[in-house]
């Protein structure tokens, strides 16, 4: 099916409207759809690419996956990594008085955690407090998760986005916080 997706585009884009496929290449992907209620997105599969003017090559597999922390799946998966997330919240939770419910996303190439996405729900009503929350979880990231991860935490109130802190692999945090 793949390669007759390239020969369409190739004969429908054949420099006749002004576009000629021939001279660029074309990437087919197979992605595996998540279901509905997941709390993770899918993942790409394989992919194939054909190159100018060829048809579509051999196939490349991929070993991409997501875990949602914290969860059953994500601490029989990856233990050390649902250890260091469960560790981050509960200290997390030991400074302020109100819970937070922390969350994640770990996206993983051939098993190694690539990038985590947090998300910290707070009921805080003063800037005080979401400065102070902000400012715990840039620090508890730098204490709590390899520097070889690309890390993006979002501190969010009931109806918007308060704080956005950023660790790129290998490079310092940056810490924003909306007015």
């Amino acid at each position: 099916m793949s390669e007759e997706v390239v020969e369409r585009l190739r004969e429908s884009h054949d420099g006749t409207d002004g576009v000629n496929l021939d001279e660029v290449p074309i990437v087919v992907a197979v992605y595996h759809e998540a279901v509905r209620e997941s709390t993770t997105p899918g993942e790409f599969v394989s992919y194939a690419v054909a190159d100018p003017g060829s048809s579509l090559g051999g196939w490349t597999e991929l070993d991409e996956t997501h875990h949602f922390f914290p969860s059953n799946a994500a601490s029989d998966a990856v233990t050390g990594d649902a250890d260091r997330f469960n560790e981050f919240h509960m200290e997390l939770n030991s400074y302020f008085d109100d819970h937070i419910g922390a969350t994640a996303i770990g996206y993983y190439q051939n098993s190694e955690l690539r990038e985590l996405t947090i998300t910290v729900p707070i009921r805080f009503q003063s800037k005080m407090e979401t400065i102070a929350v902000t400012q715990q979880v840039a620090s508890l990231i730098d204490e709590r998760f390899s520097s070889n991860v690309d890390i993006v935490a979002k501190v969010r109130s009931n109806d918007q986005q308060e704080a956005l802190i950023r660790r790129p692999a290998g490079e310092e945090v940056d810490v924003y916080i909306y007015d």
